[in-house]
């Protein structure tokens, strides 16, 4: 997913927004977030069983660079991640970031049993084991397999319902249709395609249902992209949606197929968020100064 217009565009389009400056709109045109999630076996066939059995990852890259923000997830049970902490600081205006490299000299003075700490604050992997959180509240809050689906088909026939079509110009080796949708009809439609679900659903149907009433009454467009009969991006202006914004800004989710395999990263060390604590401990016991994590 990314902004599919260069910085003047998005300066232009986004100028009158509070806050917004130059730098976040140079900021904007060079990011660049990829989710990618992987099963064992067909879509269609996934159920409740199958979760365990997901790899999903997760990146954040600036001008298709490595990544800055990567997180892997790899069967449920272990989680991945890493973030270029200097990389990121740089990009923000606060005066008074840390002095990563200086952070980093002093993480190397902490114990062995703080090497996920060390790893984090280097920018390589750490891994956190989530068997803690699987017994929380919002993990019984998800809807089994068969209610996802009767969900799915309920978006599909209402979109479906109401969609017109019109051929686009062929650009970038890719065929391209227009759909638009009639808004205020189809979010009409699914809360009537909703009903049935209202039991299953509970609270999350009741926040939708108040979510489809406040639909403005528009006409939505999505461009379609087509690579080999098979949908290769969805390209939507965000100023269908704001008024305040000032001219065109696409916004691209590309598709792909043929991305790499999701693998647990080697040299990942366990990290423990309670490590933090004890690393301010250990400085101020060393030298009377504190870490400035």
């Amino acid at each position: 997913m990314h902004f599919d217009a260069d910085a003047d565009t998005i300066y232009k389009a986004l100028r009158d927004e509070e806050d917004f400056e130059r730098r976040d709109a140079d900021m904007l045109a060079e990011l660049k977030l990829s989710y990618q999630v992987a099963y064992d076996k067909p879509l269609k066939d996934i159920g409740p069983d199958d979760e365990d059995g997901a790899r999903a990852a997760f990146a954040i890259s600036r001008n298709g660079g490595k990544p800055m923000v990567e997180v892997r997830s790899v069967g449920g049970k272990k989680l991945y991640a890493r973030a270029d902490l200097k990389t990121l600081a740089a990009m923000s205006p606060d005066p008074d970031k840390p002095d990563f490299d200086e952070l980093a000299r002093k993480a190397e003075q902490l114990p062995p049993s703080m090497d996920g700490l060390k790893n984090a604050l280097r920018g390589e992997w750490i891994v956190l084991d989530t068997s803690a959180f699987q017994d929380s509240p919002s993990a019984g809050n998800r809807l089994d397999a068969k209610t996802q689906q009767q969900v799915f088909r309920a978006v599909g026939k209402a979109l479906g319902d109401n969609a017109k079509y019109k051929a686009a110009p062929a650009r970038d080796g890719a065929d391209h249709v227009k759909v638009t949708v009639p808004a205020k009809k189809a979010a009409k439609e699914l809360a009537d395609g909703l009903k049935p679900l209202a039991d299953k659903l509970g609270t999350k149907g009741d926040k939708l249902s108040r979510d489809l009433d406040d639909v403005p009454d528009q006409d939505v467009t999505v461009d379609v992209a087509i690579k080999n009969g098979t949908v290769s991006g969805l390209t939507v202006d965000l100023a269908q949606f704001d008024k305040k914004i000032k001219g065109e800004l696409p916004l691209t989710f590309g598709i792909r197929a043929d991305a790499p395999t999701i693998e647990a990263p080697s040299g990942a060390k366990e990290f423990n968020p309670k490590d933090i604590v004890g690393a301010y401990m250990l400085a101020d016991r060393k030298d009377g100064t504190t870490m400035p994590i």
